[in-house]
């Protein structure tokens, strides 16, 4: 995966606000949705406590009422998965994020009528 469309997609579900903190990017959305209140490690840092950054997270999302969802992709930290199961984090719902070389052989919608309605 890239991280260009990494960062296409944070900035077209954009949140509320993001604050970033030694690389990881910590979005709050008003609860709208997990993508959009979540911590996401995708910059490297200079910070080498992870469990401390850890924590932080943690008490910066309890304040804003939030729950602490960390976004795994292929660019968090190598450790921070095994750390985040040793502090008692699960699988919440994975995600999979497909490409394409080039779009010359899609194929045609076979549905192409669209009715909207209120």
């Amino acid at each position: 995966m890239n991280k260009t469309i990494e960062e296409y997609s944070l900035n077209a579900w954009p949140a509320l606000q993001t604050l970033i903190q030694d690389g990881w990017l910590l979005r709050f959305a008003d609860v709208y949705t997990k993508r959009s209140n979540s911590i996401n490690a995708i910059y490297n840092g200079i910070d080498d406590n992870l469990k401390k950054k850890i924590m932080n997270c943690e008490e910066i999302y309890s304040r804003s009422n939030l729950d602490v969802i960390f976004k795994i992709t292929p660019f968090v930290p190598e450790s921070l998965d095994k750390a985040l199961e040793d502090r008692g984090y699960g699988v919440l719902d994975p995600s999979s994020v497909q490409t394409l070389e080039s779009l010359t052989d899609i194929k045609e919608p076979s549905v192409k009528d669209v009715e909207i309605a209120e």
